[in-house]
């Protein structure tokens, strides 16, 4: 007999085709009405989505509510967590969705208890490594609506063969119970009060899961997006249970529990890998793309918050410096996490929404760059360097990375102007003179500010140099500039090359010749503009063909000691719309121009290419065509926490696009060769014969043109005309026509190539950028002050802050453990076993993701057992 189990529940989007404050007050609409349903009713349960935002958000309008929030999810009556809230999983990184887990568990812990289902209604697809992050958080199911179809042939036609309940395999093999809400969740939206129309209601769920489950069990999913409870399902249950139907309102956990024990001894269907099935329109694959700014901001941000704050802070926390900016970094991290909502960091929501994300944005960028500059100010101040001396000045250089970085720095000395320094010299720690250029000298006034005393102004001459700086693992470097010494200054190049690469125009063609092996690429790098007569959710094709542009001009290149690049200007016509009632581009043309500029430092092996495009056209596609040196080859890329091929037509057997995946780079391999692509926020990347189609614009006018019919209109709330991004769009990314790598060589190098050194010119001077202006009322007061040293007389170490040996082995993040000490996630991203030696000065444990354990593993050296896709915690004391 059939068990019916009815989950009451909003999937509540915080921002969509309405911006956050409007939702907002819809949610305090739901949960003003949802509390009387339950004091009414004493076993009502409602799922507030499986997350805790909508606490915070609800509790800001009304905070006398939140005894009475505390008292029913205590008591079961209102289901929240474990999530913070429902982030994508692809357009955000690995540890983004780490902190939803700690956070949304956090919260809920805090008002009495946690859900425990890993439910995610409506992602659009689901990563490889979701079952051992899961798992990591005492999470052993997922419940999902999006992204499992197992497709057949039966008789020439394609047919969907995949069950509700089934064994999903993470990319590392753990597993869980997986329940697809195949008939999505809103199949019993509300249950009438009618017998009669209740009763064809579950025959219609009965007849649709035949087949699909080994339990009894039916979900009936008792809501949809931003609905309210109903609040007579239970009343009407019970109505029915009388008639003999077999059905009980439940909650999410209850329901998994008791499924868990119906399949025990079953054969359920097994699947490994990304839940990543679906037509275009399920999908959804075109947001990788939509807003490609927004993308392009968050990469900016999670490198921020993680390559930047959290690592350059935990390498002084590790050297006795406490002051570690835990409250500044938890404020950040919830203000970053809330631009992660499907519908917020895909681009598929209306223009407010994302006018916010990019203020977001902006403020997470303002304080966490002054984080990052107050840090290297004490980095500077305690750094060791045999010349620190008050007059000389120092460049300081911090490599976030987990591998020794050898590469160009750039830093701007402030040279006072009364002291008159033309030459000068640079000594690193071993007191070793380093060669540098000048890229250039200017006079400034620059403003000085003191907490102690009123804002300030220096005469000063800006002198930006370039030089190669070699830095352990996680630490940092303090090299001295002394005023007045002769210094080693590096030979300009004569041409722009360096050890790996020769880029050069020859006949108005750009050419790029790799070193290894003789091989010239000419046109390196086109642009291909479509027509996109799709919308924020799905690119499709249009009859008309592509228009393919090579550079109609390249300037001479600008060639440095160090640095040089060259410039491709692209100027085309393209049609300034889509006609959607000719089907068909416009005959009303506009001029695009793209710049694209190939710079290569001296001891590279990957060429940068900045790129930016002054966009007047709507309804189009632009991709950057590049050239990768190999016929054919098979496709790479990585997503959170794995590294796999991708095959042609994955997703669906038939789609517009064929596009795919990455979260930081793309490898193409051949048995002649690899060509890696490192990205910056480019998320949608397609194999083409001789390269990869790399997506950089994608513009369209509305969230959805009803289920794809483009004939049918749409109500303005649907609208976007910010979604046709015309404005200038601009990004980076590095080419690599190296040698094969492995995926972890990858991901290392795309940290490298996104983040750099993080660089810091002062001087060894305390007091001479920090005095400001004294107070004026008399003579005698003429005095400034100074905030005292709080580390006076402590130096930082210039070795590394640990090692992992090998070249299988990536870390995702180094940061400040939950309670204390230096926590360091380390993943393989191998489909080998593998065991590395890891060092680091101190004792080690295994806490997981969660930090919520510590097995004790040894003492300044440890050999860590990885398994294929293995992601482990370590935390140093």
């Amino acid at each position: 007999m059939k068990k019916f189990v009815v989950i009451s529940h909003t999937h509540w989007d915080r921002e969509w085709y309405l911006p956050f404050s409007l939702f907002r007050m819809k949610l305090v609409d739901l949960i003003d009405r949802l509390l009387p349903v339950i004091e009414k009713d004493k076993d009502y349960i409602f799922h507030l989505d499986a997350q805790t935002v909508v606490l915070e958000d609800y509790l800001e309008i009304r905070p006398e509510n939140e005894a009475i929030l505390k008292k029913y999810i205590e008591s079961g009556n209102i289901r929240v967590g474990p999530w913070y809230l429902q982030n994508d999983f692809y357009l955000t990184d690995g540890e983004a969705t780490i902190r939803n887990l700690q956070l949304g568990r956090k919260i809920a812990e805090s008002f009495g208890r946690c859900g425990k289902a890993g439910y995610a209604p409506d992602q659009f697809g689901n990563v490889s490594q979701l079952p051992q992050i899961l798992k990591e958080f005492g999470i052993d199911n997922f419940v999902f609506g999006r992204g499992f179809h197992v497709w057949k042939n039966v008789g020439g036609e394609m047919k969907d063969e995949a069950p509700a309940e089934f064994e999903w395999t993470g990319a590392d093999g753990t597993r869980c119970l997986a329940v697809h809400m195949k008939f999505w969740y809103n199949n019993a939206q509300r249950i009438p009060e009618e017998k009669e129309l209740a009763k064809l209601l579950f025959d219609i769920n009965e007849k649709n899961f035949a087949g699909l489950n080994v339990s009894p069990y039916i979900l009936l999913m008792n809501g949809v997006d931003h609905l309210e409870p109903q609040d007579d399902v239970r009343a009407i249950c019970e109505g029915l249970r009388k008639d003999g139907v077999d059905i009980k309102q439940y909650g999410l956990d209850e329901y998994i529990e008791e499924l868990k024990e119906s399949v025990k001894g079953k054969e359920l269907y097994s699947y490994k890998g990304a839940l990543n099935r679906g037509a275009d329109y399920e999908l959804l694959r075109g947001c990788w793309s939509s807003r490609i700014y927004l993308k392009e901001a968050n990469v900016y941000s999670q490198d921020l918050l993680e390559n930047k704050i959290e690592a350059l802070y935990s390498y002084m926390l590790a050297a006795g410096f406490e002051g570690y900016p835990q409250g500044e970094l938890d404020y950040l991290w919830k203000n970053l996490l809330r631009t992660h909502p499907h519908d917020s960091i895909c681009g598929c929501s209306v223009d407010p929404v994302h006018a916010h994300m990019e203020d977001t944005y902006a403020k997470i960028a303002e304080m966490g760059e002054y984080l990052v500059e107050r840090g290297m100010k004490i980095v500077a101040a305690h750094g060791y360097n045999p010349y620190r001396k008050d007059e000389n000045y120092s460049v300081t250089v911090f490599n976030p990375t987990e591998r020794t970085l050898e590469k160009v720095a750039e830093a701007e000395l402030k040279f006072m102007r009364n002291e008159n320094i033309t030459d000068f010299a640079l000594k690193d720690d071993n007191g070793e003179a380093v060669q540098y250029e000048i890229v250039s000298r200017t006079p400034e006034a620059i403003d000085v500010f003191s907490p102690l005393n009123l804002p300030g102004v220096l005469e000063a001459e800006l002198v930006k140099i370039r030089f190669i700086a070699r830095v352990p693992a996680v630490s940092a470097r303090v090299y001295a500039v002394i005023p007045r010494e002769k210094g080693r200054l590096s030979e300009k190049s004569a041409a722009l090359e360096n050890e790996f690469y020769s880029v050069y125009s020859q006949g108005g063609k750009l050419y790029i010749k790799d070193k290894t092996n003789g091989k010239v690429i000419e046109d390196p790098i086109r642009i291909e503009d479509s027509a996109d007569k799709g919308d924020a959710y799905v690119y499709r094709l249009s009859p008309a063909a592509p228009i393919i542009v090579s550079p109609a001009e390249i300037r001479p290149a600008e060639l440095g000691a160090l640095k040089g690049s060259i410039t491709a200007e692209f100027r085309y016509s393209c049609p300034a719309r889509y006609d959607f009632a000719k089907d068909e581009r416009s005959a009303e043309a506009v001029e695009n121009k793209l710049t694209v500029t190939l710079s290569l430092e001296k001891g590279s092996d990957v060429i940068a290419v900045d790129y930016s495009i002054d966009n007047k056209a709507e309804d189009h596609r632009v991709r950057l065509l590049i050239k990768g040196g190999l016929t054919g080859g098979r496709l790479f890329t990585d997503s959170p926490f794995d590294y796999a091929e991708r095959e042609d037509m994955e997703h669906c057997y038939v789609t517009d696009s064929d596009t795919h995946h990455n979260s930081t780079f793309t490898q193409l391999m051949c048995d002649k060769g690899a060509f890696t692509v490192y990205t910056s926020g480019q998320h949608e990347v397609e194999k083409t014969a001789d390269g990869i189609a790399l997506t950089i614009l994608r513009c369209t006018a509305v969230i959805t043109r009803d289920g794809g019919n483009f004939m049918i209109g749409v109500g303005k709330t649907w609208l976007t005309p910010g979604g046709q991004c015309k404005r200038t769009v601009s990004g980076r990314i590095g080419l690599d026509y190296g040698k094969q790598k492995t995926g972890a060589d990858c991901f290392i190098k795309g940290k490298a190539f996104r983040n750099g050194f993080t660089v810091w010119a002062d001087s060894f001077d305390a007091k001479k950028y920090s005095g400001g202006r004294f107070a004026v009322q008399a003579a005698a007061l003429e005095k400034l002050y100074y905030v005292k040293d709080r580390y006076e007389g402590k130096v930082l170490p210039n070795t590394a802050l640990f090692g992992i040996t090998g070249d299988k082995i990536a870390v995702t993040c180094v940061k400040r453990g939950k309670n204390g000490g230096i926590v360091v996630r380390m993943v393989n991203l191998s489909d080998e076993d593998v065991s590395e030696k890891f060092t680091f000065r101190g004792k080690a444990y295994s806490v997981g993701m969660a930090e919520d354990k510590a097995d004790y593993l040894g003492e300044n050296s440890v050999s860590l057992a990885f398994t294929p896709k293995r992601v482990l915690t370590v935390l140093i004391k």
